[in-house]
């Protein structure tokens, strides 16, 4: 919380606002038990319009898991990671953004600047670092 004090007479202060989401973005939180993840985040899925979804985690480990998870449930997922060649990457990415994969299971990492302008849903399977 910044400190709140007086400007010198000379000099002007201002307090920039806390950022906000935009209008249009609904957020929600999940709390569950770290055991009931999956089930959760499956039953949003279901749950929810999802047209499509970018699922972010915190390492390379848990991509590859919730990859496998989602894919024995019958869903439409890949999934990008750091570890991935670089072709690998481009083409995961493009089966996404053709609409081949409803949802991308990403590390926070590997996706940071990806350039996706139509997605429905974001998760957080992880609590961000």
């Amino acid at each position: 919380m910044p400190v709140m004090g007086r400007a010198p007479p000379d000099r002007s202060a201002s307090v920039t606002p806390e950022s906000a989401a935009a209008e249009l973005v609904i957020q929600s939180l999940a709390i569950v038990r770290e055991r009931e993840k999956g089930d959760a985040l499956r039953a949003i899925i279901r749950s929810e319009d999802v047209t499509n979804a970018l699922i972010f985690c915190n390492s390379k480990r848990d991509v590859d898991g919730l990859h496998r998870s989602l894919k024995r449930h019958k869903l439409s997922v890949a999934a990008l990671h750091g570890d991935m060649p670089q072709p690998a990457r481009l083409e995961v990415l493009e089966t996404f953004k053709r609409g081949d994969v409803t949802l991308l299971v990403a590390s926070d990492v590997a996706a940071r600047g990806l350039d996706l302008p139509r997605v429905s849903h974001v998760f957080n399977y992880d609590v961000p670092i």
